[in-house]
């Protein structure tokens, strides 16, 4: 479900897999409004956000707010870009934050009966003049959500992600953490096979592995042996951009110069690998 942007700026998107049933309450330019029911939960709200970059439109974000608090049917949770800051510690280098949008930031959550879900990783969520020595860095992107939503999850993980490009870091909430199940794989050719040196020569020594097979054996055969050899590069493909993110990560100190050198040595090979 997608809201169309005005002119070059905002739109809003939200997507969900088959098995949760998702239905939109309602959306606007900011938010997109949905009720959520999947497997033995109780139906619970969710709303993407987006509130008004320019100061004096902050007023309007905050009582949008207060208008999306009014439903208490369900255990609530929003998550998004605020654009606003809940504290002055959410903003590192530039101009300080003014106290009247902290301020009035702050009393929208609480009138909303609200609470600020603590993140994990990198404090900070935007930063301006990524990636430069001493850049401005601001926390505007985060997850608030009501008592009665903690109490269902109360597992819940909220992360700071890593982005190869984008000025905003991706931000991700878990509501029960844990760990992948294996789950049998279908073979699918991959394109980023293409780039591989060996792909003919993987191919050709299946293809030719026995003359008097049948059409179907040889593809079978051929199958078989690319799968085990593509598992392999994903392996690798996999490690390779685990590795550049956690060095993003470990270098993500703006003030250190070698720690900006890193990280954005880093950033540049992990958007080469994601690029494949």
């Amino acid at each position: 479900f997608a809201v169309d942007r005005i002119d070059r700026s905002g739109g809003l998107a939200l997507l969900w897999k088959n098995k949760v049933a998702c239905h939109i309450i309602n959306y606007s330019q900011n938010f997109i409004n949905v009720e959520i029911r999947y497997a033995d939960r109780s139906p619970w709200r969710f709303t993407g956000f987006y509130g008004y970059p320019e100061h004096d439109k902050r007023r309007d974000s905050w009582n949008l707010l207060r208008y999306l608090a009014q439903d208490v049917s369900f255990p609530w949770c929003i998550m998004g870009d605020f654009n606003d800051m809940l504290y002055v510690d959410d903003k590192r280098g530039g101009t300080t934050q003014p106290q009247w949008l902290i301020r009035g930031f702050r009393e929208a959550v609480q009138d909303s009966g609200l609470i600020d879900l603590p993140m994990e990783d990198y404090p900070y969520t935007w930063t301006k003049g990524r990636r430069v020595l001493n850049p401005t860095e601001e926390r505007l992107d985060r997850a608030l959500a009501s008592q009665r939503w903690l109490d269902e999850f109360p597992q819940f993980k909220f992360i700071n992600a890593i982005a190869d490009r984008s000025d905003h870091s991706p931000i991700m909430l878990y509501l029960t953490y844990k760990e992948k199940e294996y789950k049998p794989r279908i073979f699918k050719f991959e394109n980023a096979w293409l780039e591989e040196q060996d792909l003919n020569e993987v191919v050709g020594k299946a293809w030719n592995k026995d003359s008097c097979a049948s059409l179907l054996s040889k593809i079978k055969g051929s199958t078989e042996d690319l799968d085990e050899w593509g598992s392999k590069l994903r392996t690798r493909f996999k490690r390779s951009i685990v590795e550049f993110r956690e060095e993003m990560r470990m270098n993500q100190d703006s003030s250190n110069e070698l720690c900006v050198r890193k990280y954005n040595e880093a950033r540049e090979n992990l958007s080469k690998v994601l690029k494949q």
